[in-house]
């Protein structure tokens, strides 16, 4: 009887931990004229999904605005190449320069997801699971709240 208590339980756990698990998560980037700098943020970002993105549905969004150097035809080129590690790619029109915070807004509105990080075109990801940081999106007590970066804090 004991034991199957605890397989009971076991299982219990299982499933809150699958229930809390986040499901999807966004990498929005703003640009502008960054091609020494964008494809190194782009690959660190294919490097997480690779090594620790497995069952998290992943979106990219970019908001690059209006580049005059190569940095929209990189990024063009590294979605074409990469685009089976997302559920969606946007590339956020960006025809006219509008300046960093309008750019920003632009970038937030477009993201849908609970879960999601923003970065500018020359930030780099280390080697480290940045989906383990965000695990806790869905947790709204005051100890995680504070340490993410959500819709309701920004």
């Amino acid at each position: 009887m004991q034991i199957e208590h605890r397989r009971i339980l076991l299982i219990s756990l299982l499933r809150i931990k699958e229930e809390n698990r986040m499901k999807e998560f966004t990498f929005g980037i703003i640009s502008y004229n960054q091609e020494d700098y964008i494809l190194e943020l782009l690959e660190s970002i294919r490097y997480q999904i690779e090594n620790y993105g497995k069952g998290i549905n992943i979106y990219l969004i970019i908001a690059d605005d209006a580049s005059t150097d190569n940095t929209r035809k990189i990024e063009e080129a590294w979605v074409r190449e990469n685009f089976t590690l997302f559920e969606k790619t946007v590339i956020l029109d960006g025809r006219k320069n509008v300046g960093v915070v309008e750019n920003y807004k632009k970038l937030l509105n477009a993201i849908k997801t609970d879960c999601f990080k923003t970065m500018a075109g020359d930030d780099v990801f280390a080697d480290h699971n940045i989906f383990e940081f965000y695990e806790k999106c869905g947790d709204r007590s005051e100890e995680h709240t504070s340490e993410l970066q959500s819709r309701e804090t920004i």
